[in-house]
């Protein structure tokens, strides 16, 4: 793929496995590549109680991803691959000449997500129910293998 195509960077991963972290710490020394990320959108919407305003800041990000993906420039965005709707998005943007690159940020157990997200909501940062950080590390684990690797150019 010739290397002006522009770059879609999917990082997934667990709640609490560090993929905001990682992606703050490595797009801004990507140039030309806008970070999209519905926590971050839900937290300037509503800084004392992002939750409340979590389903439209996911609509805002899903609405800035098409818009990106529009105008044929370079994004990264951050999920837990536990749903499948990023799938076929993914698959129209390689058609129309966009590279995947897929970064997983894996932790080893589902009890090590809870005990790290438990730590971010002691240090003020958004929690999410045991149950399902449970439900999203195994099906975003089955989603990465199953669909997500395969949609992947690497």
């Amino acid at each position: 793929m010739p290397e002006n195509n522009p770059v879609i960077y999917v990082i997934g991963g667990c709640n609490g496995s560090g993929k905001t972290t990682f992606a703050l710490n490595t797009f801004p020394n990507i140039s030309n590549v806008e970070f999209i990320n519905a926590d971050i959108i839900a937290a300037q919407l509503n800084p004392r109680n992002p939750d409340v305003v979590a389903i439209q800041a996911s609509r805002i990000m899903l609405q800035r991803l098409k818009t990106l993906a529009q105008q044929k420039l370079s994004f990264a965005f951050e999920t837990t691959l536990a749903a499948r709707s990023f799938a076929p998005f993914l698959r129209e943007c390689q058609t129309q000449g966009y590279q995947i690159n897929l970064i997983y940020v894996w932790l080893n157990t589902v009890e090590l997500a809870i005990t790290r997200v438990a730590l971010r909501v002691a240090s003020g940062g958004h929690n999410i129910p045991e149950d399902v950080i449970r439900r999203r590390y195994d099906r975003g684990i089955k989603n990465f293998l199953e669909i997500y690797i395969k949609i992947a150019d690497c």
